[in-house]
């Protein structure tokens, strides 16, 4: 499933005030553009076969065997229109279900 969400959100920059040099805004690492993301990621170790369930006269074989999936990941991007507002956007990939989603989201 691929998702996508779109925000625009102000600084406050105007009723922000820098004391002193060391202070940095959260919105003042980047000039124009920043590319970022997340996600998750799931590793098992399992010691038996992939039909855990069947019995047998000995039971299930036993088999070492890894699986890795990652079931949710998320890249985020922000563009700097001016000091005040930053245009947002995330788009979100996961894995399992079918068809699409329409978020909206209003803040």
């Amino acid at each position: 499933m691929l998702t996508a969400a779109l925000a625009l959100t102000t600084t406050g920059a105007a009723a922000q005030t820098k004391d002193s040099a060391d202070v940095v805004l959260p919105y003042d690492t980047f000039n124009k553009w920043r590319v970022g993301g997340y996600g998750e990621m799931v590793a098992a170790w399992k010691d038996y076969g992939t039909n855990r369930f069947f019995g047998g006269q000995y039971g299930n074989s036993k088999e070492s065997r890894s699986t890795i999936a990652i079931p949710r990941f998320v890249v985020a991007m922000d563009y700097k229109l001016s000091s005040q507002w930053i245009l947002g956007a995330e788009i979100v990939f996961e894995s399992g279900g079918t068809g699409s989603a329409y978020e909206l989201e209003n803040s």
